[in-house]
């Protein structure tokens, strides 16, 4: 019997960090025959610009995007849906909806995938409400997925529970091979990241 998972999250385009990480794991865990994997594109925005921005087409998608997962729930009955969430005021309230109705009135084991890197500071900067929504967040999920340890030591783990959380390092999908031919052979590894 295979294991049904649900990825309920964005993947390129845009390119940026946790969208490309989804993508690379979707179609990993594709491969495998012990896994049936569907996918829901949560995409609201094609360019990095637009991300985190209110518009009437982000609103038909919220809508769209929720019909979906009402709909693949019932139909493809996941045993995990992982979802992405956002640490930023309008994206998050939207992930919230959207964790809220899958494990709670849906009943369905939510992992979240974290990636950001301003949670404690999203926490920080935010309303008694908002502060309530966040640490409801952690504690609807079935699971946290962290991408280092030291993200979870940073930001959340005023939030969540150790035993609620596991690691899996982000990765790149090949690591090419230098070569080298001549003595004075400068390899130059640059690595780009946005940081807080």
């Amino acid at each position: 019997m295979k294991n049904k998972i649900l990825f309920f999250c964005p993947i390129p385009p845009p390119f940026h960090g946790s969208n490309y990480m989804s993508k690379l794991i979707i179609d990993e865990l594709k491969s495998y025959e012990h896994f049936e994997i569907k996918h829901i594109n949560t995409q609201f925005s094609t360019e990095i610009k637009n991300l985190g921005k209110f518009s009437a087409k982000k609103t038909i998608l919220f809508f769209k995007y929720l019909f979906q997962l009402v709909h693949i729930i019932i139909s493809f009955k996941p045993v995990y849906i992982i979802m992405v969430p956002a640490f930023v005021r309008n994206p998050f309230i939207v992930n919230y909806i959207y964790v809220s109705i899958a494990s709670i009135i849906l009943r369905k084991k939510v992992l979240l995938w974290i990636n950001s890197n301003n949670i404690k500071l999203f926490y920080d900067s935010s309303g008694i409400i908002l502060k309530k929504l966040i640490r409801n967040i952690f504690n609807f999920s079935y699971l946290i997925i962290s991408s280092s340890s030291k993200l979870y030591e940073l930001n959340y783990n005023f939030f969540s529970h150790k035993e609620k959380v596991i690691t899996i390092h982000n990765a790149i999908p090949n690591v090419y091979q230098v070569k080298k031919t001549r003595k004075d052979y400068n390899v130059i590894i640059t690595y780009l990241s946005n940081m807080h």
